[in-house]
């Protein structure tokens, strides 16, 4: 007995294909403009900005305003625990009092059904982890005046917390903890803001701190050898991790960072520090001196302050003639990014103060001796990457319909 075979399905023609990606996008956009908005506090929320170990990072302005805020929702497992949110709460009331043009501005505390939220401004931008491993992957490194101006700016912001009092003139005592390429924030005009202050302390004090996958291998190659012995912290251990983002950004390549763990921690504790100039020789003299003392072991035998180092930092720039200015970093932040359109911040529409996205935490597989990622020739950099963007449209115009209705009612 024959059995008739299937017909094969005539082809959709593209015009007819082009209709039904078009239905597809409004009936999306029909379903999304009529979602309910979500509320936290008394901030509308736009759309999640990125998800990772450690936090939720959401995009939201205040109702009835204009401005954009980032509210981050710190460790999930821990935001049900009334404790962790007290210790949140005080160290963001702390936060709030830094008014500093290197450090970003926490604005607000909420708490939605047990959960607390940092509110902070919003910055339009890149981390400098994401810049050195651009910088990597296009066989290149930072130039040194600009990785001096981006540190440099970097202590004027640790410099103006560690020295803060309260009101009858104490010192508070503030150490930031987590002093990483991730948390330096480069803006698309040139500043430079570092995030997070209060967050690892809170953290810490709750028992909270490193206990995630990826998370530690991030956070350890950059605690000085105190942090990582438990013992009582001051701002020192935060010069430490300068030293640290300082020889890293001037040689695009990771210091301690090891495969392994353990590893790791022997080579802060014990290995041998070499100079920045063994792996870029026409570095000054004077800048292996400032990155060997910061990284003394002994915090005694380190600067004592972050103005200290800054001011050696900043006369070496003067003796070299490197006048990096902002409108240098911006140039640099664009060449690397020379592939990517900054977003359309809201905040330089209405005047506001503009901020990021805040980059993932890293990864294991960032972790490891040697450049931030190995830089592939630019030929054939060249063609996988027009060759992924011919993939990426081809299959964006047929399925982007689809993938948006996907998104909204999963």
């Amino acid at each position: 007995m024959q059995v008739a075979a299937h017909a094969p399905e005539p082809p959709v023609a593209p015009k007819q294909h082009a209709i039904r990606t078009l239905a597809g996008l409004a009936l999306a956009r029909s379903l999304l403009m009529n979602r309910p908005m979500q509320h936290i506090g008394p901030y509308v929320v736009d759309r999640k900005l990125s998800e990772g170990g450690m936090a939720e990072v959401l995009l939201a302005h205040r109702a009835g305003h204009s401005m954009r805020v980032v509210l981050k929702h710190v460790l999930e497992a821990h935001a049900d625990d009334p404790d962790f949110t007290g210790m949140l709460r005080r160290e963001a009331s702390v936060a709030a009092t830094l008014d500093h043009p290197n450090v970003v501005q926490v604005h607000d505390f909420v708490e939605q059904q047990g959960k607390p939220y940092l509110v902070m401004e919003f910055l339009d931008g890149r981390n400098l982890r994401e810049m050195l491993k651009r910088a990597a992957e296009k066989g290149r490194r930072l130039s040194p005046e600009v990785a001096c101006r981006i540190v440099a700016d970097m202590l004027a912001g640790l410099a103006y917390a560690h020295a803060r009092t309260d009101a009858a003139g104490r010192p508070l005592g503030l150490v930031h903890r987590d002093v990483t390429p991730s948390n330096v924030v480069v803006t698309w005009s040139g500043a430079v803001k570092l995030i997070d202050f209060g967050i690892a302390k809170a953290m810490h004090q709750h028992g909270a701190e490193l206990t995630r996958a990826g998370q530690f291998k991030g956070k350890c190659a950059y605690m000085s050898p105190e942090q990582l012995r438990g013992a009582t912290l001051d701002h020192r251990a935060d010069l430490f991790s300068a030293g640290i983002v300082l020889w890293e950004s001037l040689t695009t390549r990771r210091l301690f960072a090891r495969r392994r763990d353990i590893d790791t921690l022997r080579a802060i504790c014990e290995e041998n520090v070499p100079p920045p100039s063994s792996h870029v020789p026409e570095l000054p003299p004077a800048l292996d001196a400032i990155c060997a003392r910061a990284l003394a072991r002994a915090p005694e035998a380190r600067y004592q302050d972050a103005g200290e180092m800054r001011a050696d930092l900043v006369a070496i720039m003067h003796a070299m003639g490197w006048s990096a200015s902002s409108d240098d970093v911006e140039q640099e932040l664009h060449a690397l990014f020379d592939d990517e359109e900054p977003a359309k911040a809201v905040g330089r529409e209405t005047g506001t103060t503009t901020v990021i996205a805040e980059a993932p935490l890293m990864t294991p597989e960032d972790a490891g001796e040697g450049l931030y990622a190995e830089p592939t020739p630019p030929l054939a950099r060249g063609r996988v990457t027009r060759l992924v963007l011919a993939a990426m449209a081809c299959f964006a115009i047929g399925a982007l319909g689809t993938a948006a209705l996907s998104a909204i009612l999963r």
